[in-house]
Parts: C-alpha cells; sequence; structure tokens
C-alpha cells in the first residue's frame, strides 16, 4: 500500500492520495499515525520458498516512517542524548535521484503487494527506515559491526534489519551505501536491484538467499534458516540472492553491469506478504488494469480503470531497455496487452510462471561477467504466485501481437486475443474467450464453458470437458468437441466438425463440410455446400442443408432431413431398429431432386460367414429369404430382413413417400 510518489513528471508514478518528494522537506504534512516500530519474531513457514528469504525478525507494525538524513549529525548520540554511531566518515546525503528511485520504486514497489504503509518522518535522527551514503562506518558498541568498516565489506552496501541480537536500535532498519557506488541506480540495473531494493529488502527482514542462516530468539535458542531451492535461486525469483542465474558460481563476484529485475520478485512477494500481509485494496492495482511495454525503450505502461483509485502510469527507461519484473495484481479484471510486438510470444498466465513477448529484451542476468556469459533470464515478466491462494492476484486475459505464440491459461476465466500468426493456445480452468484472429491457429479448451472463436485460417478448435462453443468462421477449420453439450460452427471453407461425447449443436456453414456427431443426442446442420455428416450414438438429428449431402443417421432413432440438392441417406447395420425408438426417419426424400438411399454397407445375412448383398423384392411383399428389402406401404418404411424370419430387422421411416423403387437405392 503505498503513499509515496515521485514528483518526477518523466517518471509519471504519481496515484491519487500518494505524497510526493517535496514531503520529506520543509513545512511537515498533517500528522500519519506511526506507532513505534519494534523487532518481533518473524514466523517460519516450512516452505523453502519463502524461508529461504527470512531473516527471523521483522518489525511488529506495517506502519513505517522513512528518512534520508541530511546529516551525519542525525546519528551520533551527543546530537539527541541517546545511543548512536561511534564513527561517520565522509558522510553524503541521498541524491535526489536515489531518492527518488527508492521511493518511486521501491517504496511504492512494496506498497502495491503488502499492507505496508510508508510516511516521512521530518523529525531530526528520526526514521524507521534511513537512507545514506558514507565511506566508512561503525556503529556503536554491541552492534554485531561496531568496528570501522566499508559499508558491505567491500565497497557496496548494506542494510540492518530489526534484530535485536546482532544490529542495536540505533541502527534497524538503517541502509547505507558506499559513497559514490550508487550514484546512477536505473530501473533493472544492478545498482537498483543488487543495491536498493536488496538493501532496503534486509531492512524489512530478508536475509540472502543463496545462504543458510541461523537466528537467536532468545540469548540462546536458535533456529536454521534455509537457502533458497536451488532450482529457484537466481535474480529471476528473489533480488536478495547474490546468484545472477541459477547455478551462478558466486566466487568470482558481479560486474555491476548484469541487467536485473525492476521489482521485487515472486519469492520476495511471498516473502515479504508472510511477514506484512497481501494487498488486494487500493493502491495494488484493485481495477481493471492493462500492462504493455515499448518495443523500442522497454517503457511500461500501465493503464487502471475503476477500482479503488484509477490512474495512467509510465515508468522511466529501463537499464539497457531490458525487461524483468514479477507484476503483482490485486484485483480487479485484468490484461497483458503485447499486440504492439511481431515476436513468436510465449505467455503463461500461470501463477509463478514467466512470459517471454520480447526475446530482444530479455536481460543478460550475467552481463560483464568474466567471460562475458549470456544468462538471458527466462522470461520479460513473470505473475505473482498467490498468496494463500487468493485468486484476486490473477492476471485474467491477454492480447498478443502478429508472431506464432503459444499461450496458456489459468485457473480463471481468461479472454485470450492472439493476433495474427500461427498461434497455439491452451486454456485451463474457468469459462475462457479465445480470439484465434488471422493464421492458422490451434485453440484447446479444458474445464469451464469456454468459448473458441477462429477468426481467418485453417483452425483447430477443441473442446473441453464442459459446454464450449466452437466457431471457425473462414478457412477450412477442424472443430472438435468433448464431453459437453457443445456448440460448433465451422463458417466459411471445408471444415470438419466432430462431436464427440455430450448432447452437441453442429453446424458447418457455407463449404463442403464433415461433420460427425459422436455420441448422446446431437443435432448436425451441413448448411451450404455438399456435406458429409454422420450423426454417431444417440438420438440425433440431422439436416444436410443446400448442396448434394451425404447422411448417415448412426445408432437408435435418427431424424435425417436432407434439404435442397441429390442427398444420399445411408445406413449400415447398426442403424434403423425394428422398435420404434430405434429406427431413423427420412423427413423429405424426393426422387425428384435426385435423392437416393444407401444400404450397400448392410450385410444381408447377419448369421452366416462373409458378406451377402441386399435384394430389392418391391412394395408389400412378404419375405422369402435373407438380405431382402420392401417398401411397406402402411406407414412409408424402407423394410430390411437379415435373419430370415417374417419380420425386418431394420425399418427406416420415410416420411411422406409413398412408393420406392430400385433406381431410389444403392445396394
Amino acid at each position: 500500500m503505498c503513499i509515496l510518489c515521485t514528483a518526477r513528471a518523466d517518471n509519471m508514478m504519481r496515484s491519487p492520495g500518494c505524497l510526493d518528494m517535496a514531503a520529506f522537506a520543509g513545512t511537515p504534512p498533517p500528522a500519519i499515525a506511526s506507532p513505534d516500530a519494534q523487532p518481533l519474531v518473524m514466523p517460519l513457514t516450512g516452505d523453502q520458498r519463502i524461508d529461504g528469504l527470512l531473516w527471523g525478525w521483522q518489525w511488529n507494525t506495517t506502519r513505517l516512517t522513512v528518512r534520508f538524513p541530511q546529516t551525519d549529525a542525525e546519528f551520533y548520540p551527543q546530537s539527541f542524548g541517546g545511543p548512536g554511531y561511534q564513527f561517520i566518515e565522509n558522510f553524503q546525503p541521498f541524491t535526489s535521484f536515489q531518492a527518488d528511485q527508492i521511493v518511486n520504486f521501491g517504496l511504492n514497489n512494496l506498497g502495491v503487494f503488502t499492507q505496508i504503509t510508508f510516511s516521512p518522518d521530518q523529525n531530526f535522527g528520526g526514521g524507521n527506515l534511513r537512507f545514506a551514503q558514507a565511506s566508512r562506518i561503525a556503529y556503536e558498541q554491541g552492534h554485531v559491526l561496531a568496528q570501522l568498516h566499508v559499508p558491505g565489506g567491500r565497497g557496496s552496501a548494506e542494510a540492518n534489519p530489526p534484530d535485536p541480537y546482532q544490529i542495536t536500535a540505533s541502527a534497524m532498519g538503517d541502509n547505507w551505501f558506499t559513497l559514490g557506488a550508487y550514484l546512477d541506480p536505473v530501473l533493472g540495473s544492478f545498482q537498483y536491484a543488487a543495491g536498493l531494493l536488496h538493501e532496503l529488502g534486509h531492512s524489512l527482514g530478508l536475509k540472502h538467499g543463496h545462504e543458510a542462516n541461523q537466528t537467536t530468539f532468545d540469548g540462546t535458542r536458535t533456529i536454521a534458516l534455509p537457502a533458497l531451492p536451488a532450482d529457484m535461486d537466481s535474480q529471476e525469483f528473489s533480488v536478495m540472492t547474490y546468484r545472477s542465474y541459477v547455478g551462478h558460481d558466486i566466487s568470482g563476484g558481479a560486474s555491476g553491469r548484469e541487467e536485473y529485475p525492476w521489482t521485487y520478485m515472486q519469492l520476495d512477494y511471498l516473502a515479504l506478504q508472510h511477514m506484512y500481509g497481501s494487498n488486494h485494496g487500493r493502491g495494488s492495482n484493485d481495477g481493471d488494469t492493462t500492462y504493455s511495454f515499448d518495443p523500442v525503450t522497454g517503457q511500461m505502461t500501465i493503464d487502471e480503470v475503476g477500482g479503488s483509485a484509477p490512474f495512467h502510469q509510465t515508468f522511466s527507461e529501463p537499464y539497457n531497455g531490458k525487461i524483468l519484473l514479477t507484476v503483482w495484481d490485486g484485483n480487479g479484471t485484468d490484461t497483458y496487452d503485447f499486440s504492439n510486438y511481431a515476436t513468436d510470444q510465449g505467455i503463461d498466465l500461470r501463477p509463478g510462471a514467466f512470459s517471454t513477448f520480447s526475446p530482444a529484451q530479455l536481460s543478460n542476468l550475467s552481463l560483464g561477467q568474466a567471460g562475458n556469459p549470456v544468462n538471458l533470464a527466462r522470461g520479460n515478466i513473470a505473475n505473482a504466485l498467490l498468496y494463500r491462494d487468493d485468486l484476486r492476484a490473477l492476471i485474467e486475459n491477454v492480447t498478443t501481437g502478429s508472431g506464432a505464440d503459444t499461450i496458456i491459461g489459468n485457473q480463471t476465466g481468461n479472454t485470450v486475443s492472439s493476433g495474427a500468426g500461427d498461434d497455439v493456445i491452451r486454456t485451463l480452468q474457468g469459462d475462457d474467450r479465445v480470439l484465434a484472429d488471422a493464421g492458422n491457429d490451434r485453440a484447446f479448451g479444458a474445464a469451464g464453458a469456454d468459448t473458441l472463436l477462429g477468426q481467418a485460417g485453417n483452425d483447430v478448435l477443441k473442446a473441453g470437458a464442459d459446454d464450449d462453443r466452437l466457431v471457425g468462421d473462414s478457412g477450412d477449420d477442424i472443430l472438435q468437441g468433448a464431453g459437453g453439450a457443445d456448440l460448433a460452427f465451422g463458417g466459411d471453407g471445408a471444415d470438419r466438425l466432430d462431436g464427440q461425447q455430450g448432447d452437441d449443436t453442429l453446424r458447418g456453414g457455407a463449404g463442403n463440410d464433415r461433420i460427425f456427431g459422436g455420441n448422446e443426442d446431437d443435432r448436425a446442420f451441413g448448411e451450404d455446400g455438399d456435406d458429409r455428416i454422420a450423426a454417431g450414438a444417440g438420438r440425433d438429428i440431422v439436416d444436410g442443408g443446400p448442396g448434394d449431402d451425404v447422411l448417415l443417421g448412426g445408432r437408435e432413432g435418427d431424424t435425417i432431413t436432407g434439404g435442397p440438392g441429390a442427398d444420399i441417406f445411408r445406413f449400415g447395420r447398426n442403424d434403423g431398429g425394428a422398435k420404434a425408438a430405434d429406427r431413423d426417419g427420412v423427413t423429405d426424400f424426393s426422387r425428384a431432386e435426385g435423392d437416393r438411399i444407401h444400404l450397400a454397407a448392410i450385410d444381408g445375412d447377419w448369421d452366416s460367414a462373409g458378406f451377402q448383398t441386399l435384394t430389392f423384392i418391391g412394395r408389400d411383399l412378404a419375405f422369402t429369404d435373407v438380405g431382402q428389402v420392401r417398401f411397406n406401404g402402411n406407414g412409408g418404411f424402407l423394410e430390411i430382413n437379415t435373419a430370415g424370419g417374417t419380420t425386418p430387422e431394420i425399418r427406416i421411416e420415410l416420411q411422406g413417400v409413398s412408393n420406392i423403387g430400385l433406381v431410389d437405392l444403392i445396394l
């Protein structure tokens, strides 16, 4: 929850209700409640991803004050009559740019995903969190580093967590940076992520992720703290580790030129939320938020509609134009908009997953290290992991560009617009809507009532387990249902529709289509074109529509309509049982239109080996042998004897037909 924002117009990070840098100087702002922050023992979770970052101590409040001291006198005991530092060499206050960066992106980022609020402390010597520069410092006696030393021990930086057994009260929350070493903490640079964000994390109670540790709780009792899991020990998952990438040998140190994260990363989020709670309200991007990026500069723009505080933000240009961050979105219906990229994108909306929409803007995590290795980040952005499985933090929607994209949804209802290119889209849970634009796309539904729209191109659309809607549009498409009552419309082109399980409605549209009803009670419509429809098992309704169609009823009693054109009504052994419930009915057989009834697939003698061709014996004649076909004028039935008795085994109703001749049959 952020209440500190920069006034710098080029960052444009102001949001309603935020203070700016002017609040740290001049006339004090109205009083903001800020209890006296004290150390608090931090409970472990049993989750190595979280415990691998915990120091063991945290602040006992989510309301913390911040100060940028302008003189070293604020740290000495004689200045305010209390304990303080022994010595500070070459003190320098933070520059305005350093302060802007820590306020605008460090504290602001923390406020987005945790319940921490920050306010400026204008009291001399005050501030729960303080930031300054020096060449050497010596804390008071009793501190683990009471001797004179360079911050960080090697000209880098250090910070003091709220640990009463190692850190004296006068130093808790203090962040020190070696003079001149962190003057250019550009978003995504080593100085920014491994410097400002890293040290701020320490001052809140995070330890190094790359090393195991132990913490003392009561002077005698200690507890072991693990390192991060080896496969997540990198800057891609936490700014608190020294490892630039998984497997990095840190004995060689860092170059300072690495391309690093813009934000705390997903394991940092989990650990800090464990300590200070998660934010799903004001300041958490809780409206309907859209995230987009510049293909040239890498700048991110955030547009939020609705929610507690609608806003528009554009970040400053990141280091080397590279993009690496974790997105926390507290609530709302949210969208990644990558439509301005022509690259082949790999987008994954699942919690904790990485997405790459611009390979050229992937960070080289080892830039400048010995041997000039290239270790690219596994994505441009990562989704936050869910805190206590709270689905409000999911990103619901994505729009991609004109490349050949691969997209995976998540456990809520997603809207996916894949743009031009040959794309592959896989939904997961939830009622999803997929718009696969131009290109030969493949879209796969899953759990939930999904809508898959193919648009232009030869698309493959496959439904999931529930009641889905598939629309092929133009092109020669393949539409396949699954377990639900699916609706499939092929549109223009020579399409193939397969209902499979469930009571499906299948419409071929224009073009010469092939339609398979599958099991259950289906409705299949060929519509325009010369279509081939096989209803399958179940009591189906089949309508060929205009064109010269081939229509197959399948098992159980089907109702079959040919429509205009010379149609072929085709039947097999398992079609048209003798019982009324099992027999098929043809509604519009017309010799004048050239319709014919195809019986050549039926074996005339079911009790003998081999295959016997059927013989037509005429109208209203008694059966005298197996393999005979007759027309029964009493009701208009085409009847077939395959067992040698006097009654037919197969009856097909021809509605409105008074007679059938051999010319009407294919035997």
